[in-house]
């Protein structure tokens, strides 16, 4: 209890029931899993009145509640408004610190497809938690939606992933997460901690999850998908450092493309180009994702770079720019284009300006093939 309690932010005190709907409000927003759960009961006492935390009492909260509950789906599209469907992201991890290997699992992730009747106050993101049943961070995904394609996702990792009793994965997945918070909870992310209790790996393995992440996005969003299976050749990810060598993270299946590319700063913006080239020879068109962005010296990714010009050399491409995002659209008859562009010259970060860091250019591309729809 904090007696005469009043937030330094504001300049007059709220009334008593505003503020505890407030506390209500933010209590659902943060610890809804624990609340559907049944794990917390959470109420607001005032003189007049006693609030109760419900999962069903916040707009904004209820697609996500959705979305958990029909986690287990066996679909993999997403076709009408209030549709969910979901897949497992597969977790590496690497041993921990004594040599004690760790068991390899897997997150799910859900979707649903939102309606015009719905709060939009956290549309295109994702609530990421664990077992704790404290929603970590909402993952802004606005990238991965498109047109009408908007959607709320949920990643329910480690002991909240299923229904029933977890298995040893998941309570390794859940102990490693735990460790990659910072002391504010609010990030999965590279810490102190990690590296005490963890062998070398712990940034990849977070790293590749959040990528599988958007590309697991991008598969349950898309409406070219037909059929509910993800294929074997899972989206292939080519972050390239400027003027490094490419790191690709790969699914066991062979490549689906082969990709080249790389950026520099010229003095007044950065440089990127690259070439993308399909290696099936039979497939119904294909489209790719290019962004720029921001690399930490501990490779931690920051600060997105919007990309202000693309040039094709190639006829067929449909190009669309989305938040300083290139969406290419290409079609039957392209089986490798080169590309060319630059960022903005105007922005005010060090970093956008070239004088400090260096960037990652990241292409996200999928292949329509005749046989299997997306691959």
């Amino acid at each position: 209890m904090v007696v005469e309690f009043q937030d330094p932010t504001r300049d007059e005190r709220p009334d008593v029931e505003d503020l505890a709907q407030e506390f209500v409000d933010a209590s659902v927003k943060y610890f809804w899993p624990a609340i559907y759960r049944g794990d917390i009961e959470i109420t607001v006492e005032t003189p007049d009145d006693t609030l109760t935390a419900d999962v069903e009492s916040v707009p904004s909260i209820r697609p996500f509640v959705q979305a958990y509950e029909e986690r287990t789906t066996d679909s993999q599209t997403l076709i009408d408004a209030g549709d969910v469907a979901g897949l497992d992201i597969p977790v590496n991890l690497p041993p921990r610190a004594d040599g004690t290997e760790t068991p390899d699992g897997s997150v799910r992730l859900s979707a649903r497809l939102a309606s015009p009747a719905d709060d939009d106050t956290y549309l295109n993101n994702v609530a990421l938690f664990r077992g704790a049943g404290m929603v970590v961070k909402y993952y802004d995904q606005s990238r991965v939606a498109y047109g009408d394609r908007n959607f709320f996702g949920v990643l329910a990792a480690g002991e909240a992933r299923s229904e029933g009793t977890p298995s040893d994965s998941d309570r390794e997945i859940d102990r490693f997460l735990r460790f990659s918070e910072p002391p504010e909870h609010d990030e999965w992310e590279s810490t102190e901690n990690l590296r005490e209790q963890y062998q070398r790996g712990f940034r990849t393995a977070l790293d590749d999850m959040f990528g599988t992440l958007r590309d697991g996005l991008r598969h349950l969003v898309s409406k070219g998908s037909n059929g509910d299976s993800l294929s074997d050749n899972v989206l292939n990810r080519f972050p390239i450092h400027g003027g490094g060598n490419p790191r690709s993270t790969t699914s066991a299946a062979d490549p689906v493309f082969e990709i080249d590319s790389s950026s520099r700063f010229d003095g007044d913006a950065w440089e990127i180009s690259g070439r993308i080239k399909v290696l099936p020879e039979e497939f119904d068109g294909w489209s790719a994702d290019i962004s720029l962005t921001g690399v930490g010296e501990d490779g931690s990714r920051y600060d997105d770079i919007p990309i202000d010009t693309i040039k094709i050399e190639q006829s067929g491409v449909t190009v669309s720019y989305d938040e300083g995002c290139v969406h290419l659209v290409v079609n039957e008859e392209v089986d490798e284009l080169s590309f060319s562009g630059s960022s903005h010259s105007d922005e005010p970060a060090d970093l956008v300006r070239g004088d400090v860091g260096a960037t990652q250019l990241e292409i996200l591309a999928e292949l329509q093939t005749p046989e299997e729809g997306q691959a």
